[in-house]
């Protein structure tokens, strides 16, 4: 029985940062895990692949949210019925950093690449790739400016 998983903590992969993994409510209350450009179409305008680092696993639960009684205020004399989560549905993913500092975001698995370099991660990530920068100095071109050449509200 050898071990079966794909990927190791500490391990780079590549990722693209439009499947992320996020869990959200559909208009009945059911909780969805989706990838972020399936879930709500949130595209970052370059598809290029990130070096990430593995941190851990996460289990995501899917199923139907069930707000309770609760209305913000407390009476002894009313029924109570706290919510809760009935969960249909565990779904695995791998969580990854971008940078030392950076909050772990979660990816399936088959969204992920590994890649067979001692490359590591930045100390921060910050997503100021060429193609940011191009864009950012075309823009700050027309923005207004004062006599002395500083920009202005």
């Amino acid at each position: 029985m050898g071990d079966k998983r794909k990927f190791r903590i500490g391990q780079p992969v590549m990722v693209n940062l439009n499947h992320q993994v996020l869990a959200d409510y559909d208009s009945e209350n059911y909780r969805r895990v989706k990838r972020s450009v399936d879930w709500h179409g949130h595209n970052i305008e370059t598809n290029e692949r990130v070096l990430a680092i593995i941190t851990g696993v996460k289990l995501f639960q899917e199923g139907y949210y069930n707000k309770g009684t609760s209305r913000g205020i407390f009476n002894p004399e009313d029924e109570y019925e706290a919510p809760y989560l009935s969960v249909h549905e565990s779904i695995t993913t791998w969580a990854v950093r971008l940078g030392y500092r950076n909050k772990e975001i979660y990816f399936f698995e088959k969204d992920m690449e590994t890649i067979k370099s001692s490359s590591n991660i930045p100390y921060l990530y910050t997503g100021w790739n060429d193609h940011y920068k191009e864009k950012m100095s075309k823009e700050s071109k027309d923005w207004p400016r004062d006599a002395k050449g500083r920009w202005s509200k």
